[in-house]
């Protein structure tokens, strides 16, 4: 594996294959093994859960207080010319033993359709237990020309982002926004939602076009009812200051509403990616003008896209994401402060980065109880040649001040052996287990749903 090291960040040495059944390296003896399966979950730590198509995607998942596990995603009809095909969302909900939540919908799922092609970007759990869904809603349509696409009837397709809400049992809450449904313009890249103490929801979509290096995110706030929230804004969107795309939201302890992105590129040129900006908000939505990075970035010599914005213990946050050159791919994080100034105690400058293997990508990230960040990522052997493709998960752990924590695999990155799961995302329950959502191919060419319950942190 290349590696390749800007000025001024921190890396690792190259990475070698490792077993997660043995987490014995670099002189450390760890005696419990925190990747091991917990086989008090379903089958053997494992549970499956087909989604009945050949053609699906997993979304979001969200785990609820009672311990409860929440898979979004949609399955798609075949699609036979470029465009947009028929498809539906689907939200299934898992109980805290792996077994399917018969009392969910039907069956433990529910089917949403809104205008045809719907794709779902985000899944909250509100304090009542009532489930709140982001989709990017369209019509099914084909590609006729440029930013054209047309439906059957021979109309340009209508595309609109959409919130909606289901009931703790799964059925579809009518009031909520207008007849069940809240819709704002398209997102052209990224959907996210936020969830306030108070109940308000906040609504970030992104504004740009990649193809016509134009970058932008828009930010809305709507009462718990779905009505504009006329305190914020006047109940219009907030544009961003920055013009970055791929879009990620932190709500800050002290009600500070942080909005980070970075802008999209088509080819592995470091020029066109300016890095990260962050901006700040008040609740009211005016802009805080002591925070540090209000116009500037914050960059890096390879391309980045940002996963999450996380809130630290000391009222600082974190940003997570990949990183990429023509090359590889990897990994990066950065550190801050409540301000927004790059904490110059975490790694190298306030960042740290590694480029791993062209083909990884990044799941998720998540907290120890003991103040270390875990990386998960996929990687696929031989990609060209394997079939039926297999991918290994790829475990990074660092330790609070942004070093590779000694002992966990070669210089902080353990690789596990090929498997048929492409790990999507990495949770973490109440009592430190971690939550794997992957999405893999059945014997009979469906798609699954996979969910893998490790030791983690637990005691």
């Amino acid at each position: 594996m290349q590696l390749h090291t800007p000025p001024g960040r921190c890396f690792w040495p190259a990475i070698a294959l490792l077993s997660s059944l043995l987490l014995v390296a670099c002189g450390s003896d760890i005696e419990v093994n925190p990747l091991a399966p917990d086989t008090s979950y379903a089958t053997q730590g494992k549970a499956t859960v087909p989604i009945g198509t050949v053609d699906g995607r997993i979304g979001k998942s969200a785990l609820q207080a009672d311990g409860k596990l929440l898979v979004a995603g949609w399955r798609q009809a075949p699609a036979s010319e470029p465009g947009h095909a028929p498809a539906e969302v689907f939200v299934i909900r898992i109980n805290g033993d792996g077994s399917p939540d018969t009392a969910f919908g039907v069956g433990g799922e529910v089917r949403l359709t809104v205008q045809g092609s719907d794709t779902v970007a985000d899944l909250a759990v509100q304090a009542d237990g009532r489930i709140l869904l982001a989709v990017n809603a369209g019509e099914p349509c084909v590609v006729t020309g440029f930013f054209l696409c047309t439906t059957a009837e021979g109309r340009s397709a209508t595309r609109a982002s959409v919130m909606l809400r289901l009931t703790p049992e799964g059925l579809r809450d009518s009031s909520f926004g207008v007849g069940g449904l809240v819709e704002a313009p398209a997102s052209t890249n990224r959907l996210t939602l936020a969830l306030q103490n108070d109940g308000r929801i906040l609504l970030l979509r992104s504004t740009g076009s990649s193809r016509a290096r134009v970058f932008g995110w828009a930010l809305t706030r709507y009462q718990p009812d779905g009505m504009p929230d006329a305190t914020f804004n006047q109940g219009q969107a907030v544009a961003s200051t920055c013009q970055v795309d791929d879009a990620a939201l932190l709500l800050q302890p002290d009600a500070g509403i942080v909005v980070g992105g970075v802008q999209g590129v088509w080819y592995a040129d470091p020029a066109a990616n300016p890095g990260l900006c962050l901006e700040r908000l008040h609740t009211d939505a005016s802009r805080d003008p002591g925070f540090a990075n209000l116009n500037p970035t914050v960059s890096f010599n390879t391309n980045i896209t940002l996963l999450s914005l996380s809130a630290l213990p000391d009222n600082g946050f974190s940003a997570v994401g990949r990183s990429s050159d023509i090359s590889s791919a990897g990994f990066w994080v950065s550190q801050f402060d409540r301000e927004g100034n790059m904490d110059p105690t975490f790694a190298q400058d306030g960042a740290v980065q590694s480029l791993l293997d062209p083909t990884f990508t990044l799941a998720g990230a998540q907290r120890t109880r003991a103040g270390e960040l875990m990386l998960l990522g996929t990687q696929q052997p031989n990609p060209a040649e394997q079939m039926p493709t297999t991918y290994q998960r790829v475990w990074i752990k660092l330790d609070a001040i942004g070093q590779a924590v000694p002992g966990w695999g070669v210089s902080g990155v353990l690789v596990q052996a090929p498997e048929p799961q492409q790990a999507q995302q990495l949770l973490q329950d109440t009592q430190g287990r971690w939550l794997v959502v992957s999405r893999a191919r059945m014997a009979d060419g469906g798609l699954a749903v996979v969910v893998s319950r490790l030791r983690g942190d637990s005691q």
